[in-house]
């Protein structure tokens, strides 16, 4: 019984440095492509394309509200490489997944709460 638990807790190890060195991995070949890009792109002397943008739609509709010039100048303020539309639609997948998971483990009643504090 004593070896099994060691096996157990040496093969856990194991998997957590390897997952650990995979994603130092992961994100230095991330970064060393970024970095050849940048290069190739200032050697040809064109800019960079600019990032594709998720949900437009939301965002064109958003920002003409009083919320959502709101959330952006707040966005701006942090630096943060967000559109008001692609932060509304996180914070809302991020409230509803909440909900249905506070819903389900807790209480029909703490749905709702966890989505209120969420937002």
């Amino acid at each position: 019984m004593d070896d099994l638990a060691t096996l157990t807790v040496g093969a856990s190890l194991l998997c957590g440095a390897l997952g650990v060195a995979g994603m130092h991995v992961y994100a230095t070949g991330r970064a060393r492509h970024q970095s050849l890009v940048q290069r190739l792109a200032d050697a040809e002397g064109q800019p960079l394309p600019g990032p594709g943008r998720r949900f437009t739609g939301v965002d064109r509709r958003l920002r003409g509200t009083r919320l959502g010039r709101a959330i952006e100048l707040r966005l701006t303020a942090t630096g943060l490489d967000l559109t008001p539309g692609e932060f509304f639609v996180y914070t809302a997948g991020t409230a509803i997944g909440l909900w249905l998971i506070a819903q389900a483990t807790l209480a029909t009643f703490f749905g709702p709460i966890a989505a209120v504090v969420t937002v």
